[in-house]
């Protein structure tokens, strides 16, 4: 058996090696003119939310629907959501050690900071839910709830 796999070795590396081995790889590039205008038209419509948002918070800050949608929830948020997509804009760049790894933080940092409010207003709910079983009145305070 080892004699006739000596003899036939060219046989049998043909058969298990693919004909396109060894594979070469060429070098592209990934700022081609589309992907630049691509990448600047996200920031710019990313900075237009942003900036369009804040002015109408600051507008109606004071009013009856801003108060009871408890803006320190929307602003973490707002703040996971930026940063979710501050991590989709690193994807788009040149692949690269700083960018590959910045994108994967700030992706899963932002939907973890987006994820944070909801949790927050469910423990709240099931507080309230707890205390209405006992015939209980509740306070829930924001500021307990963000700590």
């Amino acid at each position: 058996t080892c004699e006739w796999m000596a003899e036939n070795l060219d046989l049998v590396i043909q058969s298990v090696v693919p004909p396109t081995h060894p594979r070469t790889f060429k070098e592209t590039s990934n700022t081609t003119p589309l992907a630049i205008a691509a990448l600047l038209f996200s920031a710019i419509v990313i900075l237009f939310t942003i900036c369009t948002v804040g002015a109408m918070w600051h507008k109606y800050r004071q009013g009856a629907i801003c108060r009871a949608a408890q803006i320190e929830f929307l602003a973490l948020l707002l703040a996971g959501l930026f940063l979710v997509s501050i991590g989709s804009l690193l994807l788009a760049l040149e692949p690269s050690k700083w960018t590959c790894t910045g994108s994967i933080w700030m992706i899963n940092i932002g939907y973890t900071t987006q994820l944070v409010p909801t949790m927050i207003r469910v423990s709240g709910i099931i507080k309230i839910v707890r205390a209405s079983m006992r015939m209980k009145v509740v306070k829930v305070d924001r500021k307990v709830l963000l700590t």
